[in-house]
């Protein structure tokens, strides 16, 4: 009989894996993570994991350009669905850093205002019929997990690749060269960098001054405390417009 070339094509749903490094998922990931690096170019940085101590329940593969934070910037992902019953390719938001500084509330309105200039400029780059997803929706299918529950609220523009529907590799780069060229022209826009990323990393900056490093949320108020006029009204333009556009 011919041997079958992959003997545990269902291993994602086994409970009895041990997680450690030189596993074969592992091994798998890394393997991918070189290739898309070689594929994006140096620069871009290519992160992923399967986990840390344990299994994730959603395993990614991350594609950021240097100046974006994938705590609170924007970046390419790769992720994977619970199940395995698809992958998707999402532009999208990091969201820990904003929920420790801030709270769930402001970083919910700050993603939403985010996520909305991103799907324009998206738009107006690729057109409407791209192919992506510009409703920001995902099913990771992972209830209850709080890193999926995060990585579904910062997705902005997304395509779905369902399990046996995958398209050939020429056609994977070609849509992820699509996502990076609007990815670049995003990052490169005047008003994003004035009026959304400066405002909001000298906010971050700020807070964790104030926090002294520690994971405390900051208010506006404490954030005046001990400032010149002058500083507090440039810091209060800074919040109107993370708040505003």
């Amino acid at each position: 009989p011919t041997p079958n070339p992959n003997p545990h094509p269902n291993d994602w749903t086994s409970r009895s894996e041990a997680f450690n490094k030189s596993h074969r998922w592992m091994q798998l990931l890394d393997s991918v993570e070189l290739g898309l690096q070689q594929s994006v170019g140096e620069q871009y940085a290519v992160r992923s994991s399967m986990g840390c101590g344990g299994w994730a329940s959603v395993p990614w593969l991350a594609v950021s350009h240097p100046s974006e934070s994938t705590q609170h910037g924007l970046y390419l992902q790769y992720l994977f669905r619970s199940d395995m019953s698809g992958v998707y390719l999402c532009l999208g938001q990091g969201t820990s850093k904003l929920k420790a500084a801030f709270g769930a509330q402001a970083a919910s309105e700050h993603l939403a205002m985010v996520g909305d200039f991103v799907r324009a400029r998206f738009t107006a780059l690729l057109g409407g019929d791209s192919g992506f997803d510009l409703s920001g929706q995902i099913d990771l299918r992972a209830r209850g997990k709080a890193l999926a529950a995060s990585y579904e609220q910062g997705a902005i523009v997304s395509l779905l690749y369902e399990r046996g529907g995958c398209p050939p590799e020429e056609i994977l780069l070609e849509q992820l060269d699509l996502a990076k060229e609007a990815y670049a022209a995003v990052l490169a826009d005047p008003q994003y960098l004035e009026q959304i990323k400066g405002p909001m990393d000298a906010r971050l900056a700020t807070a964790a001054g104030v926090a002294g490093g520690s994971k405390k949320r900051v208010s506006l108020g404490k954030l005046k405390a001990g400032r010149s006029s002058g500083q507090v009204r440039v810091l209060a333009l800074a919040l109107t417009l993370t708040r505003t556009l």
